[in-house]
């Protein structure tokens, strides 16, 4: 008897699961044709699965889905509905390579109302909804810490010039719209742009010093420039000649080997003078 019971509750189960489809069609077309009979229209929306994230806009994490005109989580109460036309921007907290998931933010167009937050989403999700929210043009930006909405949107619903980059001077730049929240963050960019720019500058400078090898080189080259440039030197003063002192010298020299070879020398006998025997 309970494997009869089991069997029809699945038959019951795949019954609803082929015939929700269907169901739910009906139910979009007699809604439709109740709104146009009292001069209202209505669309539905269909919801992109395959980009949804988990989140936490209520105190509990659900399956929160893109569509085509909003930000929805129908399946656990209360409901979460997000109007896109209404979103003026998106701003991701806790954006840092330690945490494991982050914020998001979206912020009214009616900067008198507080915004939309969806907590504790996935760091693996932080580039597909990046990409959704290019594609629905959208600004988003990003900072590692949680802001004071409250005081942030009292702040902007005050300035007349908020979208304006000139105070009311006209002459005095300051951040247009959203770009002051980028100045979260903007330090760790500054210091990566620098890093890079002084290795560049240490590149450049090694390539332009000679190494340490090269540096031997060129010393035993120039030393043996230098060798080669007196050797010449040398043979030079040697072929203009010597001095007066020196060639006294040598004469004297000259002199006293002559004496000496003179002396060593035996006389020699006159012609004739040896007798014959």
């Amino acid at each position: 008897m309970n494997a009869v019971h089991a069997l029809y509750r699945d038959e019951t189960s795949l019954t609803r699961a082929v015939s929700a489809p269907f169901s739910f069609k009906e139910f979009c077309k007699k809604v439709d044709n109740v709104a146009k009979k009292n001069g209202y229209t209505i669309e539905f929306d269909i919801p992109y699965r395959d980009l949804g994230f988990t989140g936490n806009p209520n105190k509990e994490m659900v399956q929160i889905y893109p569509t085509l005109n909003c930000l929805v989580n129908l399946t656990e109460t209360p409901f979460f509905v997000v109007d896109l036309d209404e979103v003026d921007h998106v701003h991701f907290e806790r954006v840092t390579y330690m945490s494991k998931a982050f914020d998001i933010v979206l912020v009214n167009k009616d900067f008198s109302k507080q915004p939309w937050r969806i907590d504790m989403i996935p760091n693996g999700d932080k580039d597909a909804v990046q990409e959704w929210l290019t594609d629905m043009e959208i600004t988003y930006t990003e900072g590692p810490m949680n802001l004071n909405w409250k005081q942030i949107m009292n702040t902007v619903k005050d300035d007349d010039r908020f979208y304006q980059d000139t105070e009311e001077d006209e002459v005095t730049e300051k951040e247009a719209g959203w770009e002051f929240l980028r100045m979260f963050g903007r330090d760790d960019e500054e210091e990566e742009n620098q890093d890079e720019d002084d290795s560049e500058f240490s590149e450049a400078k090694e390539d332009s010093e000679p190494s340490d090898d090269e540096s031997e080189v060129d010393n035993y080259e120039s030393e043996e420039e230098s060798d080669d440039y007196d050797e010449e030197a040398e043979e030079e003063l040697e072929e203009q000649g010597m001095d007066w002192d020196d060639m006294e010298a040598e004469a004297a020299l000259h002199d006293k080997r002559k004496r000496r070879h003179d002396e060593d020398e035996p006389p020699r006998s006159r012609k004739g003078s040896k007798r014959r025997r």
